[in-house]
């Protein structure tokens, strides 16, 4: 078999057809698969490890190094595609105690009218009194004259005779006044309501099996997806281990 540098007859110790996986690793040879579509790049470290683990003591299954690095790669981009979904269905947040979920939600929708009349009857009265009181008092003067004449006392005209007459009246007076008046006043209102409103409801759990059951048969469904992709490569290898000795014969 042709091995090419640095691969000499020491790194061969522990194969009998081809090279371990192993000891391509420890020679430090590099497997590439860092190009192969993988669902979250920063899980590919981890794959590529526990693939590696997987295989380290299987010879690969062909002549050289360089070949079995163009299939493994191959075979990765190969498969990933579809792994990628089974991965990301592992993601899903799944709750086992509940197998089924019903939703509902929808609009409700509401007119009103509303109309209103007032009447408003007014009445109101009204009284008033005045009282009224009037003092006249009058002073009158009758003068005759008859030639001759005589002169009155002091400065006053001549006058035959005079009369002087002097009265007084007085009087109170009283008036009443009423009324009444009426009024009436009417109003009308009108108004228009329109309310719109959105329910959900939402309600889950199990139906027609238990608790106990639901787990277990969860538990039953996981799947180990790194494990069926490294099955996937198993046909890169040899299907037959080392013996523990040399291609020489020697142990």
């Amino acid at each position: 078999m042709n091995v090419p540098e640095p691969y000499t007859h020491k790194s061969l110790i522990g194969a009998d057809f081809t090279i371990t996986l192993g000891e391509l690793l420890e020679n430090g040879f590099d497997l590439g698969m860092d190009a192969y579509p993988i669902y979250d790049e920063n899980y590919r470290r981890a794959l590529n490890s526990k693939i590696e683990e997987h295989y380290w003591f299987r010879e690969i299954g062909f002549e050289t190094p360089q070949l079995f690095k163009r299939y493994l790669n191959r075979k990765m981009a190969e498969i990933m595609p579809y792994y990628n979904q089974v991965y990301q269905s592992t993601l899903l947040d799944i709750d086992p105690l509940s197998n089924y979920h019903l939703s509902t939600s929808g609009t409700s929708t509401s007119d009103g009218t509303n109309h209103g009349e007032s009447v408003t009857n007014d009445k109101a009265s009204t009284a008033s009194e005045n009282e009224t009181e009037n003092t006249a008092e009058s002073v009158a003067r009758t003068l005759n004259s008859v030639t001759p004449q005589m002169q009155l006392s002091g400065k006053e005209d001549y006058a035959t005779s005079i009369v002087d007459t002097t009265s007084k009246s007085s009087g109170t007076g009283k008036t009443t006044q009423t009324g009444d008046s009426t009024g009436e006043s009417r109003g009308s209102t009108d108004s228009t309501a329109n309310t719109t409103g959105e329910y959900a409801n939402m309600v889950s759990g199990l139906s027609g099996i238990t608790g106990a059951r639901a787990i277990s048969e969860f538990r039953n469904a996981l799947i180990n997806v790194d494990l069926m992709v490294i099955d996937e490569l198993s046909g890169l290898f040899m299907g037959l281990y080392s013996d523990g000795f040399d291609m020489f014969g020697r142990f």
